[in-house]
């Protein structure tokens, strides 16, 4: 097997480790939340972690990237571009602390003390997590990365049941819950990786200045992905109250599933994309490794619909089951999701990061748009399929610039009449079961097309297995 294949074949598998673990883990503790937690509480959980989602890309100037890619590609020393991104996170920390103490004191926002301290707290976790992550990437460890997903997941399993179903602390024991697990995370990989020895408090001029310049383009487009992704809830929790916020959480746990597999590939896809980059794709590697992400796309949602209404029979408990009507079009967001972030890593590779924000831009516009225009009248919805409109005009958008500037070699009839049987499945989905036979036919026919792509996974895997 060619050793590109070989080394992205390696990565996704301890990406899906990494990944999947703690989806079980979530899938296992779902019943206890909606149990346990009522839904304005999983509501207000929900708003408080997107908002921290905001806040991350503005205070760290989205540098995790650029710690990514200069680890990889060696065009800098190591302990200069981990130290910018652990020095960065932290001053971020300091705004953040002084932005909170002067809107409490102003009296220009309401939010009781404990929430503002949680965000805060949340903020340190989450950030340093992401860069000692993505360092750890840029080091080629990507095994550290599936252990201490591992035991991030052991620690929230025992943390809910001993805070949110024992002690039922409630809101406060679900956030708790979320701070240890990501905080021993970080810690272990630290530790692992053994990047005390990276980090030094001095910033190097010269390093943070084109680290700055590669990452800023990006903060448009993880704020502009925050909104495609958040912005429904805030507005959903303007006209509907946050107890839908909560039930509109809840519907995408099953959309994670996919969510997760799609991150595998692109966190693999984006090491190899950044170390193979050809212009000319002469082997052919990008065009065939975009065309297997968007066949495992495609396929995965597809049996995710078919699986819709069983799954959220065993997760889904009292009011909370008829969140399942709102998982199709966010199950079909998710792929095109996937399918753009395809695209954004080969842009990264050619530090093309202006292009990934423009585009990211006008999805978010379009979000918003539909969101106003569609929540009122569908609730969540409308919600769901504003969601779905955006990253698929971010995705079409990015794949035309992409196949206009490089010779990718993918297969775009295969890949358009795929998406094309997805979203006829997706409209009959939302119907329940009432059409099951029609989406069997659906993905029978999907399965068909992607036949040469399910041969050559399951040879890898078996090769992988074998080694």
């Amino acid at each position: 097997m060619n050793t590109k294949y070989k080394s992205l074949l390696k990565n996704i598998f301890y990406f899906l480790l990494a990944g999947f673990v703690p989806r079980i883990a979530s899938f296992i503790l779902l019943p206890i939340y909606t149990s346990y937690l009522k839904t304005s509480d999983l509501g207000i959980s929900d708003l408080i972690v997107s908002t921290v989602n905001l806040l991350l890309p503005l205070l760290t100037l989205e540098v995790q990237d650029a710690v990514m890619k200069f680890s990889l590609d060696n065009t800098a020393s190591k302990k200069s571009v981990f130290s910018i991104g652990i020095n960065l996170s932290l001053l971020g920390a300091i705004v953040l602390l002084i932005g909170e103490i002067i809107l409490y004191k102003t009296g220009i926002i309401h939010l009781p003390l404990h929430l503002l301290a949680y965000m805060f707290i949340l903020y340190i976790v989450d950030s340093t997590n992401i860069i000692v992550s993505y360092f750890c990437r840029g080091l080629d460890k990507v095994k550290i990365l599936t252990y201490s997903s591992i035991l991030s997941s052991l620690i929230t399993f025992l943390c809910s049941i001993c805070f949110v179903a024992v002690f039922k602390l409630g809101l406060h024991g679900y956030l708790w819950t979320n701070i240890i697990a990501n905080f021993s995370s970080t810690v272990y990989i630290f530790i692992s990786a053994q990047m005390g020895e990276y980090y030094e408090i001095k910033f190097e001029k010269k390093t943070s200045i084109r680290m700055i310049k590669f990452s800023l383009p990006l903060i448009i487009s993880a704020l502009s992905w925050w909104i495609n992704n958040a912005s429904d809830k805030y507005i959903l929790g303007y006209f509907a109250g946050t107890a839908f916020v909560g039930i509109y959480s809840v519907s995408s746990k099953i959309p994670n599933i996919l969510s997760t597999l799609g991150t595998v590939i692109a966190k693999a896809y984006s090491m190899s994309a950044i170390k193979e980059f050809d212009k000319e794709d002469s082997d052919g590697f990008l065009g065939k490794s975009y065309s297997a992400i968007c066949a495992g796309m495609v396929i995965g949602c597809s049996f995710l619909l078919l699986l819709n209404i069983p799954l959220a029979k065993i997760l889904f408990s009292k009011d909370f089951f008829k969140a399942w009507k709102y998982v199709p079009f966010l199950l079909l967001s998710i792929a095109f999701n996937q399918m753009a972030l395809s695209c954004q890593n080969i842009f990264i590779a050619q530090n093309k990061t202006k292009t990934v924000s423009k585009t990211a831009l006008i999805g978010a516009v379009i979000n918003t748009i539909f969101n106003i225009v569609l929540i009122p009248p569908f609730g969540a919805l409308g919600a769901s399929i504003a969601t779905a409109i955006s990253f698929f005009v971010v995705w079409e958008l990015r794949y035309l610039i992409l196949k206009r500037e490089l010779n990718i070699k993918n297969q775009p009839f295969i890949e358009f009449f795929s998406f094309i049987l997805l979203n006829f499945q997706t409209i009959f989905s939302i119907y329940g079961n009432k059409f099951i036979i029609i989406e069997l036919i659906i993905t029978a026919c999907i399965m068909f097309l992607y036949r040469s792509y399910i041969k050559i996974i399951f040879h890898a895997i078996r090769y992988y297995l074998h080694i």
